[in-house]
């Protein structure tokens, strides 16, 4: 009788040992999945962000290309309306070459369609009167009103399809009329979704875009399906002159739940927790190894990659990894295994590790105490080393809790690296806008004198020596040698303006071609001392001018590379030199490098600040971002160089140190490693 009770009994322990197996593993396998699938889904959501980012910048390259097409054919009819009739149709071919994606560009002044460029499939659009097409009216209206380049669509053509209308209205030269007319060039829709990738992406997910008309997030939707939208998904906004779309991109189905191996994540706690069980019964009849079959529960706890502690239905701490103990430094008593969990916060508090429990240990103690009694609860923390981790605590059938420690740091240091560059790209695009902005006043400001050159003070005088003496030669000429001065002058002012524009648009151009995959070399054994002697000729004006020295050393070296391309590295760099460079000299030399030849610019300017060295060749990144920089520009010139030496398979860094000056080297191949 008594070993029938014996046997009773430790049938009812070992199933209570089953019991407490199964409910330990059900909560490791339970916290493990969560954070398994919030890891995934947030990678997933990376993903995703990254290829938003990729078609966003695209479309926006696209956008901005075919916009700045445009506003030119604008500029060139606001300049000579005559133009028109002249050699417009031969420029406007060689602006609609094989690069662009406008369909059509359509010049209507006085609103009614006048000229479209090609003829060929447009003729329906000719004579077209946009005051009596209320839906083309609307958007013209909003150009005239903004004075602006403004993108419209997606509407129905005139000449069928489907597409984007881009408007510039043109000044008018008549005081009794404020607008000559509207420049339009048309997108066919289903060209750009193509080129753009819109319409060959990824079958796993899905894309919609909305804000037609350049209405951004209030607009309707135009691409893809409004569901997207309501699908959580990535969020970002394509930026257009005077207008904006917002695209969304989201998993096709819907977020998972669970990553793809979620199936053999289960599988595998469950062939753990029937070993587990395994052990333990083992345990629970060879009394014997009783210590063997706790250490090995005790490792299959530690072998979670995150902090794990379990506390009982009374707060004291059951068991914990190695993981949870080392995000405090081995400050806190653990060794106690019947030890409270308040008992352990008043020791985190006391040991200094948490930054915010400084100074207000008994205060923080009773908020996180708050959040322990929580059925659910998730913090964050930063830890005293600098690191960020994230607490989970969940309550267990049973009463108890459970509390997931994660390291988070690499996730924070992401969100303030996307923040930083956000904020990089906000001071870029206030550079360029100001860079933009000075040359188009000039040109816009001499513009009208040009125009009206007979009141210039100069054509006044000339006016006057001709009705006062007209036989006075001597007085006329001087008079007209004035005007033509005058009219030189303000004319040498507007080609500054103007080049330096091209300049600047040329950048935008040449780095949004690299950052997409579109800039190609035409690589050839190139001989570099001819390079850089057209270099030092070409800048050594400039240096004469501020008392400079410009030399280089002789090498005879040969290197394969791009020879536009690599003169424009060296332009950059000489020419960054001699913004920089105040007094003393600036050397070019060249040496071996194994399979490569390197070529160093050294200057004795002003130097760079060591915490800038590193961000220097970043797309949005200037070493000075102020207000009163000493030099101008975009600050595109070292990015564009590192995209064109890394394109060669090179690489490019500088040495530089506040005060001694700075040596920016890169490295070309050489022929026989092409």
């Amino acid at each position: 009788m008594a070993e029938k009770n014996s046997t009773i009994s430790w049938r009812v322990f070992n199933m209570f040992l089953v019991l407490v197996v199964v409910i330990l593993t059900t909560i490791i396998a339970y916290v493990y999945e969560r954070v398994d699938g919030q890891r995934y889904r947030a990678s997933l959501r990376g993903d995703l962000t990254q290829q938003a980012s990729i078609l966003r910048a695209t479309m926006e390259g696209k956008l901005a290309q075919s916009a700045e097409i445009v506003k030119t054919v604008a500029t060139l009819i606001d300049a000579d309306p005559a133009v028109i009739d002249g050699r417009l149709s031969m420029i406007i071919d060689e602006l609609l070459g094989d690069d662009s994606i406008l369909r059509d560009i359509a010049i209507a002044p006085d609103l009614v369609v006048r000229h479209v460029y090609p003829l060929k499939g447009n003729e329906t659009v000719l004579g077209l009167d946009y005051t009596k097409n209320r839906e083309q009216f609307v958007a013209i209206s909003q150009a005239l009103a903004i004075g602006a380049t403004v993108v419209a669509g997606p509407v129905k053509l005139v000449q069928g399809g489907e597409g984007f209308i881009i408007r510039t209205p043109v000044l008018s030269d008549n005081p009794d009329k404020q607008w000559w007319g509207i420049v339009s060039g048309v997108i066919n829709t289903s060209t750009f979704y193509k080129l753009t990738g819109l319409a060959n992406h990824s079958p796993q997910f899905d894309v919609a875009l909305r804000g037609k008309d350049g209405t951004g997030a209030n607009g309707a939707v135009f691409y893809g399906s409004d569901a997207v939208f309501r699908n959580d998904p990535v969020l970002t906004d394509v930026i257009f002159p005077n207008g904006s779309w917002q695209m969304a991109i989201a998993p096709k189905g819907g977020w998972p739940a669970h990553p793809p191996n979620f199936d053999h994540t289960r599988l595998i706690f469950i062939l753990g927790a029937l070993l587990t069980i395994f052990f333990v019964l083992t345990a629970s009849r060879l009394a014997q190894k009783r210590e063997q079959a706790e250490n090995l529960l005790a490792s299959a706890v530690d072998a979670v990659d995150a902090g794990l502690a379990l506390f009982d239905e009374n707060d004291y701490l059951v068991a914990c990894n190695s993981t949870f103990q080392s995000y405090y430094g081995g400050k806190i008593n653990l060794t106690n295994p019947r030890r409270r969990f308040i008992d352990i916060l008043k020791d985190i508090a006391n040991s200094k590790t948490i930054p915010e429990a400084i100074g207000r240990e008994e205060e923080w103690v009773a908020e996180r105490i708050h959040l322990h009694r929580q059925a659910t609860s998730s913090t964050e923390r930063l830890l005293g080393d600098g690191r960020w981790i994230r607490i989970e605590e969940r309550r267990t059938p049973d009463g108890g809790t459970a509390t997931v420690t994660v390291d988070i740091t690499a996730l924070k240091k992401a969100k303030e690296q996307a923040e930083q560059a956000n904020r990089a790209k906000t001071e870029f695009l206030n550079t360029v806008t100001h860079e933009l902005r000075t040359p188009l006043t000039v040109i816009l400001g001499f513009t009208p004198l040009l125009a009206n050159s007979h009141k210039l003070p100069s054509a006044r005088k000339l006016q006057e020596a001709l009705e006062k003496n007209p036989v006075d030669a001597q007085a006329i000429r001087r008079c007209a040698d004035d005007l033509t001065e005058e009219i030189s002058r303000y004319a040498s002012s507007m080609d500054k303006a103007g080049r330096h524009l091209l300049s600047l648009i040329n950048d935008i151009l040449d780095l949004s071609k690299a950052e997409s995959g579109l800039l190609a070399l035409n690589p050839s054994a190139c001989q570099r001392d001819r390079i850089v002697q057209e270099i030092v000729e070409q800048f050594q004006p400039t240096a004469e001018g501020k008392g400079l020295v410009l030399n280089f050393e002789p090498s005879g070296s040969t290197i394969m590379a791009d020879r536009i391309r690599l003169n424009q590295i060296l332009v950059n760099l000489v020419g960054n030199a001699l913004k920089f460079t105040d007094y003393g000299e600036i050397r070019i030399t060249t040496e071996d490098d194994s399979d490569f030849v390197k070529i160093c610019v050294h200057d004795t300017g002003c130097g760079i600040p060591k915490e800038s060295i590193t961000d220097i060749f970043s797309v949005f990144t200037q070493a000075d971002n102020s207000d009163t920089r000493r030099a101008t520009g975009t600050g595109l010139g070292l990015a564009i160089s590192r995209k064109l030496v890394e394109l060669h398979g090179g690489r490019i860094w500088v040495e530089s140190e506040p005060g001694k000056g700075s040596t920016f080297c890169f490295t070309m191949p050489k022929p026989g490693r092409a």
